[in-house]
């Protein structure tokens, strides 16, 4: 059968008929783990026939014998109501017993509880211990959270390098949410000096996979010339992009930055948005979607 230490990096969509059956052959033995997949293969209709009840009951008999893909699996079906009523407390309890037992997903996911105050009360430092937990494993969005929790102050005490070492971690890692913290922590300087031109390097990078906030910001620091020289140009390209995605800030700015170019300058800005555009017509399609 297909072994795998988490569902987050098997592809169940890819199993063989062979395999599902071998999976179900290893469930009905009491294999745990194979209990646990055979469970997703029923929740999500894969490889078997859709039936949320028959998932329910495998993960169920998985989650007796302390399998942590289980558990994690039956938090998110509590916490979606899938096959079961929504339930946040049980998602927060079944997350928590999976989180124990060093599910990654299972530690994000108990932390956003408690950060949201889902299934029980807020807790903020705790969960910014499960965001710690999972980011020192390399969770992409705990490390982001974790980095905005340290640079806010929030169930953490407040601490700038902290917060740029998780950013840093984060954007290692291509996460877009990562690169815009980072970019902006660059750009306020706190905890260290200024980057402007890497902090435009990364909010670029970020506009080009489809990110209105990046695009538009990227505008203001043409227009306002405050963090780095001002380009009318570039300001008017990125604003047009920005409207071209939808934002309503960016279209009522556009009139007044079209007033302040020249012929010459609005030429050039028309031809460096076609190259743009021919370059990252995704990042427009992405946005509308």
């Amino acid at each position: 059968m297909a072994q795998v230490g988490a569902v987050r990096v098997l592809n169940l969509q890819k199993l063989s008929p062979g395999e599902v059956r071998n999976i179900e052959t290893e469930a009905r033995r009491g294999h745990s783990r194979a209990q646990a997949i055979l469970g997703i293969l029923y929740l999500d209709g894969l490889g078997k026939p859709q039936d949320e009840s028959e998932g329910i009951r495998w993960l169920r008999k998985a989650a007796k014998k302390k399998d942590d893909v289980a558990a994690d699996r039956l938090g998110m079906s509590y916490q979606q109501g899938s096959g079961v009523a929504q339930d946040e407390t049980e998602a927060r309890h079944w997350y928590r017993r999976a989180a124990h037992d060093g599910n990654l997903h299972a530690q994000y996911s108990l932390g956003a509880m408690y950060f949201n105050g889902e299934g029980g009360p807020q807790d903020l430092s705790r969960a910014a211990k499960w965001f710690q937990i999972a980011a020192q494993q390399g969770d992409a969005m705990s490390q982001e959270i974790l980095g905005r929790m340290y640079q806010n102050g929030k169930g953490v005490v407040h601490d700038p390098k902290q917060a740029l070492y998780w950013f840093q971690r984060c954007a290692e890692q291509g996460y877009s949410a990562g690169e815009m913290s980072l970019a902006m922590f660059y750009l306020g300087g706190q905890g260290t000096e200024r980057h402007p031109r890497q902090a435009v390097g990364l909010l670029e990078k970020v506009a080009a996979d489809g990110a209105l906030g990046a695009q538009f910001t990227l505008a203001l620091i043409y227009w306002q010339g405050e963090v780095l020289p001002r380009n009318t140009t570039q300001a008017w390209m990125w604003l047009k992009i920005a409207a071209m995605n939808g934002s309503d800030d960016a279209k009522r700015m556009l009139p007044e930055v079209s007033r302040a170019m020249d012929e010459e300058q609005r030429s050039i800005a028309r031809k460096d948005l076609i190259v743009w555009l021919q370059k990252h017509s995704q990042a427009v399609d992405m946005a509308l979607k």
